[in-house]
């Protein structure tokens, strides 16, 4: 019942429900420990169960090697990883969140390297939720070096149609921000 494929998780399911309408029977307190073994063992995502050894060994990897390519790869595959499980990497990211302000000073002549660890902070972030406020002191001078506009326009020789571009999204940014910020003031107001 372990299986991978999607029709055995409706399998698992239902199994579950079944029980749920079987326990409604009396039923032994001395087996009850037992049954909610087998309850948690197919509620379990069976790619959940590997994701501590995985993400430790992926790490492990990446602090490892040395040629910039090969880190590259090693970060894809970990965004893809925290991309795929989603809120469940918070138990196990914090190696990464504690080493990527390294990998990122290291990678100072690596433009291509430096996408790869924004393209995992972007999951990182999406994984760790409100949590990610542990990453503030490293993400927000990144996202300002990333997305320095101002500077952008100062080193511009003329305005271009691709330059006033930014400003429609810009605006966006603005408003959101805006919203949220005066979201939080209402709530430390009140």
């Amino acid at each position: 019942m372990n299986g991978k494929m999607g029709v055995y998780k409706l399998i698992r399911r239902r199994v579950i429900w079944l029980i749920g309408q079987w326990i409604a029977v009396k039923f032994k307190s001395d087996l009850r420990p037992l049954l909610y073994e087998v309850i948690l063992s197919l509620m379990q995502d069976p790619d959940l169960v590997y994701l501590e050894s995985i993400f430790g060994l992926l790490f492990q990897l990446l602090q490892q090697v040395t040629e910039c390519d090969t880190k590259m790869q090693v970060l894809h595959v970990i965004s893809c990883v925290i991309e795929r499980v989603h809120i469940q990497i918070r138990p196990y990211a914090g190696c990464l969140v504690q080493y990527l302000p390294l990998l990122w000073k290291q990678s100072e002549d690596h433009n291509m390297l430096r996408c790869a660890i924004l393209t995992t902070l972007i999951h990182l972030v999406q994984g760790l939720g409100a949590e990610s406020r542990n990453l503030y002191s490293f993400l927000l001078p990144v996202i300002q070096l990333s997305t320095d506009v101002l500077v952008t326009l100062e080193n511009s020789p003329a305005i271009t149609p691709e330059l006033l571009r930014i400003f429609p999204n810009m605006s966006a940014l603005f408003d959101k921000e805006l919203f949220s910020i005066t979201a939080e003031l209402e709530q430390y107001v009140l």
